[in-house]
């Protein structure tokens, strides 16, 4: 990470780029990174030979997978043609560099000591060296030789989305701290899947994914990695793996930007045994009528997302409020089997009907039992029931 060691000379090294994503950037990166004396550092390297300027913006991340892990950013820029190359490095605080960035360009000029000059909307001001470069900790990274498991096509990132959104956040189960890579197996297609041990969400990969081998994505990569997309919609996602001891060091590759990591050597929970052989109780619902009445009702729902879903010649959805039991209703699209009332989490059946298409089919047993929602793209959600 560190050791190109900035030199001096008297011309005059400064790159420029765009303030607002720079922003975004050590923003979004701050949240992620691991402190390191209460500060939360960010490498840059400033990076111009010939006509071409770049400006490479690297951190050590906290907490999204069992050992170190480190996220690059490489932003295109515009500085001096040079016919020498000329690196400069600097370690600053992501705060501070990020409020260092306003609207339109950024001029970037590193200062002998470590931090840098920046000037931006019309003001310059020097955000200081955070930690000296040598003390900056160094993520090994990957070897050469490297086996590419999965490639996801930007297409696909809206899937992958959904299933991310019940990745366990819980530290104490690593594996379903996880994404769930399942590679196909004879007749069982390729899928994403993710539980945290009150919901499951499980997505055929579909023909924009392909899935070699099976593998453990750890979810804070993969949020990471989304949020980084957002910000610069890089290439299609090659991700890929290097066995090694002490862990698999993993890597989601996607052009401008890279998310390094180690997926952990935890199996994953067999999901199927969550869903049952069998739902007598199946209704076709309006998929975006369902979720508009589910989040509405979250709002004046007095105890986190609790509810209760009803089928009986429509579909009834009622939380308890401060000033008594709210309630809403809808027709149902098709009703095979008897009646059904359990409790649910409101949020994680909203989060569930999330997609692009108009029906859905919900499935259920008795109020002790999962409920299943089914889209029409062949992605399907299981959400536990509550005691209410």
């Amino acid at each position: 990470m560190a050791g190109c060691g900035w030199e001096g000379t008297e011309e005059n090294i400064m790159l420029k780029v765009n303030a607002a994503t720079l922003k975004k950037i050590s923003t979004l990166l701050g949240k992620y990174t691991g402190e390191i004396g209460r500060v939360r550092p960010l490498y840059l390297c400033g990076i111009e030979a010939g006509d071409e300027s770049s400006l490479l913006v690297r951190t050590m991340l906290g907490g999204l997978t069992p050992q170190d892990a480190e996220a690059s950013v490489l932003l295109e820029g515009d500085g001096e043609d040079r016919e020498e190359p000329v690196i400069w490095e600097a370690c600053v605080s992501a705060r501070e560099l990020s409020k260092a960035m306003a609207k339109g360009p950024a001029s970037l000029e590193p200062t002998p000591d470590g931090g840098i000059t920046v000037t931006s909307g019309g003001c310059t001001s020097t955000v200081a060296n955070a930690i000296p470069l040598e003390d900056l900790p160094v993520y090994p990274g990957l070897p050469d030789e490297i086996r590419s498991v999965a490639c996801i096509r930007r297409s696909a990132l809206d899937t992958l989305k959904w299933v991310l959104d019940a990745v366990s956040m819980d530290e104490f189960r690593p594996a379903i701290e996880c994404l769930y890579l399942e590679a196909e197996k004879e007749a069982k297609p390729a899928a994403f899947v993710s539980t945290d041990g009150h919901r499951l969400h499980h997505a055929p990969a579909g023909e924009d994914v392909s899935i070699g081998v099976d593998c453990l994505l750890p979810g804070g990569m993969g949020r990471l990695a989304v949020a980084l997309q957002a910000i610069l919609p890089g290439d299609d996602w090659q991700i890929h793996l290097q066995d090694a001891e002490g862990g698999t060091p993993l890597r989601i590759d996607a052009g401008s930007w890279e998310v390094v990591g180690v997926e952990p050597d935890l199996p994953y929970p067999d999901h199927s045994r969550a869903v049952p052989r069998a739902f007598p109780v199946e209704v076709g619902a309006n998929r975006r009528e369902l979720q508009r009445l589910a989040k509405q009702l979250l709002k004046g729902a007095s105890v986190g997302g609790a509810g209760r879903i009803t089928f009986n010649g429509a579909i009834d959805l009622r939380v308890n409020a401060e000033a008594g039991p709210i309630e809403a209703s809808m027709p149902h699209l098709g009703h095979s089997g008897g009646d059904l009332d359990v409790g649910l989490n409101l949020a994680y059946l909203a989060a569930a009907l999330e997609g692009t298409g108009k029906e859905v089919v919900i499935r259920g047993s008795d109020e002790l039992g999962p409920v299943q929602i089914e889209h029409g793209d062949g992605k399907w959600a299981i959400v536990m029931p509550m005691r209410l």
